[in-house]
């Protein structure tokens, strides 16, 4: 069996007929300097991974609450 991992592109009509498109929003932020789009989500948890990483000067207390966020974004990402 092969994988195959790229895009999937679905005509609009069978993403309306389905729901899709009324029910589902993901907020999205732009690069101003090069114009790439990500989703919100998926770059606040990526932000957050980065800070922790790092260990700048963040309490405990602070790197718990980053991590519940990560954690919502995660959900988001899979269990819609």
């Amino acid at each position: 069996m092969l994988e195959y991992d790229g895009t999937c592109i679905t005509l609009e009509d069978v993403l309306k007929a389905s729901g899709h498109v009324d029910k589902f929003t993901d907020l999205m932020v732009k690069d101003v300097k090069n114009g790439t789009c990500y989703r919100a989500d998926k770059y606040l948890a990526e932000f957050l991974k980065n800070i922790i990483a790092k260990k700048k000067k963040i309490t405990p207390e602070l790197v718990k609450e980053y991590h519940s966020v990560i954690v919502f974004a995660s959900f988001t990402q899979h269990g819609r």
